[in-house]
């Protein structure tokens, strides 16, 4: 699998100050069969046309034109064309720490939003016009990044709107215990949990437990707080220099060794690897 960083979709001869700028997009006419995740954005894609095969986290799914869908960094994905048709779709990407910064502001966070179907139609007319904003984007004119991200935001704010229109989101964000579930996370009190401080904080049982993940998001308690753990312990491998061993303490793991056998079994590659060459893993 190889893991992508968001300068790497960005045509750094064009762009060479990449910290300037927090959104880039691309117009695809073929699949894209590579299995690969996110390090640092998140990426939306729009089908345009024909239909694109989605394999995601082990799962298949199917998007047509019209249809807009979403890859975070806790997706591992690749596309292929549906009966290998012809295709063309629009790719969004979005820093990942400027668009969860957008989500707090509407009241919302990664873990409300990476449970829904992530999915979602839009009209035409509305697909017409997010395509019209983004032909106006012109990367190569350092002088405008500021105006063209605020243009590529209000195609952001655009689709959060959509998505946060949709039943599936609205209830999964009004949900007590999973607001609750949300504010732990916020917090990093999850760090620290098992399974039992889970049941204690959320009152339930672990089997009322074990029925409630499993229906919201396909996970035992247990396997959402592992997901948990690792994703946040490769975040400080990217953006801190604290040591593994630190690191591993942070999300709870007492044994570094222990802590080096999940981390490899989970992302392919040991701690030091994966942050000496994240883009290589």
């Amino acid at each position: 699998m190889v893991s992508y960083l968001f300068r790497q979709n960005v045509s750094l001869n064009l762009i060479p100050n990449i910290d300037e700028i927090n959104f880039y997009h691309h117009i695809n006419l073929f699949d894209w069969q590579t299995e690969h995740s996110h390090l640092d954005y998140w990426e939306f894609t729009l089908v345009t046309n024909g239909t694109i095969i989605n394999f995601v986290n082990g799962k298949e799914k199917i998007y047509k034109a019209g249809m807009v869908f979403v890859a975070t960094t806790s997706d591992c994905h690749y596309l292929k064309a549906a009966d290998n048709q012809p295709v063309r779709y629009i790719t969004l990407l979005v820093k990942e720490n400027f668009i969860l910064n957008v989500l707090k502001t509407l009241g919302f966070n990664r873990f409300t939003f990476e449970r829904t179907e992530n999915s979602l139609t839009l009209s035409n007319s509305k697909l017409a016009e997010i395509e019209e904003l983004l032909q106006h984007i012109d990367y190569s004119n350092s002088q405008k990044y500021k105006e063209h991200d605020k243009l590529a935001c209000s195609v952001l704010l655009d689709l959060l709107s959509a998505f946060a229109a949709q039943e599936s989101f609205y209830s999964l964000k009004t949900t007590p215990w999973q607001q609750k579930l949300n504010q732990l996370a916020q917090n990093e009190k999850l760090l620290g949990f098992d399974v039992n401080n889970l049941c204690r904080e959320l009152g339930y049982s672990r089997t009322q437990l074990n029925t409630l993940f499993k229906k919201a998001f396909d996970l035992t308690p247990h396997d959402y707080l592992v997901n948990y753990k690792f994703m946040y312990a490769k975040n400080l491998l990217l953006n801190t220099n604290l040591s593994v061993a630190n690191i591993a303490y942070k999300v709870g793991f007492s044994n570094t060794m222990q802590f080096y056998a999940n981390f490899k079994k989970i992302f392919g590659v040991t701690p030091a690897r994966f942050r000496e060459k994240p883009a290589l893993n």
